[in-house]
């Protein structure tokens, strides 16, 4: 090597010693350099492009001051769903928003199938108080209906098979907004929030939860393993602002399904936890352990269906199958036909 090269090389290793060398991925990108790809952004983005998560590496988002994945013509705003999938999204504030992160499909906000997805407001370590909204295309139940009035379904936010989803931050909002309005099918195809054999899904806020949805609110099956919901915020509220009487019979509040595997659900509110609009506000069916806890609880079934109540425990058998709520100042079970007309119903045998 000639002196030339040889001073050519020092100066490229001195300038790789500087920058980190290979650390280019983690390069700090303006938002409209964003493509769908693993990487820090220091601007608000608004995407509507396809988001692949890379396989067996794990992949950081970070949007430093919020983000918009905006795909309503799409299934998903985003998705992982390969077991060699572990995504991370980091977010920011957004100045001037009213929400920090959102996401919206005509289908789903987003899924989280056999991988592992995480969703936080931690920037540079400390969390932003960062507020979420997931939610669907308004027309999107009648869109996939029309497409096969047999099968289909809508979930806004989808937890599957052995999939690890953790969301934490300040706030979230998840919406399944009208869109049920001209449907006459009675039966179960519309999800706030959707887990079938999901491993843990978990939403950890320091502000409010709230799920508003016309059919089921949170829907929980756990049938080839056992699986765990956890759902902690200072105010946690499931509702259905819009009642629609064409799915009254089918609608519930809080639901989970375990057989011959357990589901464990889990809700904790550091002062008030609300279940209404719903015909069943709780319902447990088989192995469950679904515990609620609060300053104040009201689980409000008030249906419009002769024979429903506030919660109902159809379980497996006395020792296996419990609903526990934890009341420090008030407790209110409202239902329209329960046990003696106190709201509950509770059989042993499934």
């Amino acid at each position: 090597m000639n002196r030339k090269k040889a001073k050519q090389l020092r100066i490229m290793l001195a300038v790789m010693a500087v920058t980190g060398g290979y650390a280019f991925q983690n390069h700090a990108w303006a938002a409209e350099a964003f493509t769908g790809h693993p990487g820090d952004y220091t601007d608000f983005v608004e995407y509507q492009g396809e988001i692949i998560p890379p396989a067996d590496v794990k992949s950081e988002y970070t949007f430093e001051k919020g983000v918009f994945l905006n795909r309503p013509t799409m299934e998903d705003a985003f998705a992982v769903s390969d077991s060699a999938q572990n995504m991370t999204i980091h977010v920011g504030k957004a100045d001037g928003r009213t929400y920090d992160f959102e996401a919206v499909g005509y289908n789903r906000s987003f899924r989280s199938v056999n991988g592992r997805l995480t969703i936080d407001d931690k920037i540079d370590g400390k969390s932003a108080g960062a507020d979420y909204h997931f939610y669907n295309d308004a027309k999107s139940r009648d869109k996939v209906f029309d497409d096969d009035l047999t099968g289909h379904s809508v979930k806004t936010l989808y937890f599957s098979n052995k999939s690890t989803s953790s969301i934490s931050g300040h706030s979230v909002t998840i919406d399944s907004i009208n869109n049920n309005t001209s449907a006459n099918s009675p039966l179960v195809r519309s999800h706030g929030i959707l887990g079938q054999d999901a491993k843990s899904v978990k939403f950890n806020m320091t502000g409010d939860f709230n799920l508003d949805n016309e059919q089921r609110g949170i829907h929980m099956d756990q049938i080839y393993q056992d699986g765990t919901m956890e759902f902690q915020a200072k105010n946690i509220n499931v509702t259905c602002s819009t009642p629609n009487e064409n799915l009254a019979y089918y609608s519930v509040g809080v639901y989970a399904y375990g057989y011959p595997s357990t589901a464990k659900l889990t809700m904790k509110a550091a002062e008030n936890l609300n279940v209404n609009g719903y015909s069943t506000a709780l319902q447990g069916m088989g192995l469950v352990d679904m515990s609620l806890s609060g300053r104040n609880l009201t689980l409000d079934g008030n249906p419009p269906v002769d024979g429903f109540r506030g919660i109902f425990l159809n379980g497996a058998s006395t020792d296996d199958s419990k609903i526990t709520l934890d009341a420090q100042d008030t407790l209110k079970i409202i239902g329209g036909t329960g046990e003696g007309d106190t709201g509950y119903k509770i059989l042993p045998v499934l």
